[in-house]
């Protein structure tokens, strides 16, 4: 499988294209997936994966979204259910709903 480096819209990002026509985002310098804006891999079918620093990462949704409506909650490249999800003290800290946290 080959990569082609395309034109990154973010400054800290690399950003490349298999031979899929699949999109990957890097932290910059690195072969690390990695994007804080969006998904990390946007595939050509449709599906869209999101990464922090190489683990499968996502607070405000799904982490990982299928064209076909297939849904998966991972924090820091823990999957989750998704009540698991809603009450997982990072989420909440990061809806600014800590007090929330000892209730779990």
């Amino acid at each position: 499988m080959s990569y082609v480096k395309l034109q990154s819209e973010y400054d800290d990002l690399d950003k490349y294209i298999d031979d899929d026509r699949d999109i990957f985002y890097y932290k910059k310098g690195t072969n690390i997936w990695h994007n804080p804006y969006g998904p990390a891999v946007i595939y050509i079918n449709g599906n869209k994966e999101y990464y922090i620093n190489g683990k499968c990462h996502r607070l405000d949704g799904p982490a990982a979204i299928c064209s076909n409506g297939y849904e998966e909650y991972w924090i820091n490249d823990k999957y989750l259910s998704e009540e698991e999800f809603e009450t997982h003290p990072e989420r909440l800290k990061f809806l600014g709903k800590e007090h929330l946290i000892c209730l779990g």
